[in-house]
This record gives structure tokens, C-alpha cells and sequence, in this order.
């Protein structure tokens, strides 16, 4: 099951690749896809969306879980 985020601050490469740094330290599984145009996030191979989200608000970024 993938978790899908909205993050409107989530708007060039860097973010992206600091969200998914972010991520893949604790989760190593982690498959992270990211699109800018769109400012979604999407994350498969974890299952906690709430672990997830601390996450991207720990490198600054204003997540909204996606249902």
C-alpha cells in the first residue's frame, strides 16, 4: 500500500531529495516517488503514515495526507 502526501512547499529538486533522504534513513525500504509540478509525495513499502509525516515536518515541510 502506498501513502500519498500533498506538500505545497515541496517545490524543486533539493526538496525532494532532502524529504527522501529524510525517509530512507529510517526506512531504508522505502520507494519514494515525488512529483513537483503536482507538490505530491508518495511513498510505498511503509506503513505508517503518522511516522511519515513527522518526518518531511522534521526537514520543514508542511504534509497533508492524501486519502
Amino acid at each position: 500500500m502506498a501513502i500519498k502526501f500533498q506538500i505545497p512547499d515541496m517545490t524543486c529538486g533539493h526538496c525532494v531529495n532532502t524529504i527522501t533522504k529524510a525517509i530512507q534513513d529510517q526506512f531504508a525500504q522505502a520507494q519514494v516517488e515525488a512529483d513537483v509540478s503536482t507538490h505530491t509525495l508518495t511513498v510505498g513499502n511503509v506503513e505508517d503514515a503518522a511516522v511519515l509525516e513527522s518526518i518531511i515536518k522534521e526537514e520543514g515541510y508542511s504534509p497533508a495526507l492524501e486519502q
